[in-house]
């Protein structure tokens, strides 16, 4: 009977370290500085005409950080809305396009605080681009990661 009250213990004790470790695995993915990056340059790429007519709304009527803050769950910094606001040929000239998938390569090796990653941005065949290259930099605000910045340093269209 003590043998059986043990081994029941040992496999209680087993199981809650299994939960507990994939628990503190899936929360360390999603606390990646790459997840967050995609998440917000997802949002930033993936536009249909509505999203592009609401943005130029945005910017028109000032208040695009805010818009694009909520877009991107907060996870963006004043610089990185500023810098898209910059780049408004990224909405005035923008065409419908879904992102497909993002991958990452990191440029420098990330200290505790700041991260940054060459991504390529790969979009859906019914899109005017094909893949977008460029860098982000993220940065760690109230142990959240962010965006800092971001800049495509080449496009290519789609044929």
């Amino acid at each position: 009977m003590k043998n059986k009250r043990k081994i029941i213990i040992i496999v209680v004790c087993v199981i809650a370290a299994a939960a507990i470790a994939v628990g503190a695995g899936v929360g360390y993915y999603y606390s990646r500085p790459e997840r967050t990056a995609e998440k917000v340059l997802t949002a930033v790429y993936t536009v249909d005409n509505a999203e592009i007519q609401r943005r130029r709304e945005a910017i028109d009527n000032r208040t695009f950080d805010t818009y694009m803050r909520e877009r991107c769950d907060g996870a963006v910094t004043d610089k990185c809305t500023e810098g898209m606001i910059a780049a408004c040929a990224l909405y005035y000239g923008a065409t419908p396009a879904k992102v497909e998938s993002i991958k990452f390569s990191p440029i420098d090796k990330a200290t505790g605080d700041i991260a940054s990653f060459q991504y390529t941005a790969v979009f859906s065949d019914d899109s005017d681009v094909k893949e977008r290259i460029g860098h982000v930099v993220m940065k760690k605000e109230n142990g959240k990661w962010r965006v800092d910045s971001f800049a495509t340093k080449s496009v290519t269209k789609a044929d």
